[in-house]
């Protein structure tokens, strides 16, 4: 497999498929995906767990609300509360989320994409 992702990648260069339209579409999208990934985990990191919530997924019975039968475990709790917290900041923000493209085009042309990338970060907007 890796091989010919290897060759369909240089077949893809070759033909400058990565300046096709939807190629450019598809990469927008997974930027915006990434920033959104981003934000979220950080409002992740911010969440107070709730006694309730603490009590619910620690003991072995799942006693408790029936509201939190639908998440499996506390972390997929914390993820669903994170992402109520970001959504509900962004509507209330009155500026929209602006990303900058002609940065992120500076820094994509200074990543080695011939070599395995072992990790990609995003620096907050200041």
């Amino acid at each position: 497999i890796w091989i010919r992702d290897e060759l369909l990648l240089k077949e893809a260069y070759r033909q400058s498929l990565d300046n096709h339209p939807r190629v450019r579409d598809d990469e927008r999208k997974y930027m915006e995906q990434q920033y959104y990934l981003y934000y979220l985990s950080g409002e992740v990191e911010k969440i107070e767990i709730p006694p309730d919530v603490k009590n619910y997924f620690e003991g072995g019975k799942k006693e408790g609300s029936d509201f939190y039968h639908k998440f499996h475990t506390l972390n997929e709790w914390r993820w669903w509360r994170g992402e109520r917290n970001l959504h509900r900041y962004l509507s209330d923000t009155p500026e929209p989320v602006i990303i900058n493209f002609e940065i992120l085009e500076k820094e994509n042309l200074q990543i080695d994409w011939n070599n395995r990338i072992r990790m990609f970060t995003i620096p907050k907007p200041e």
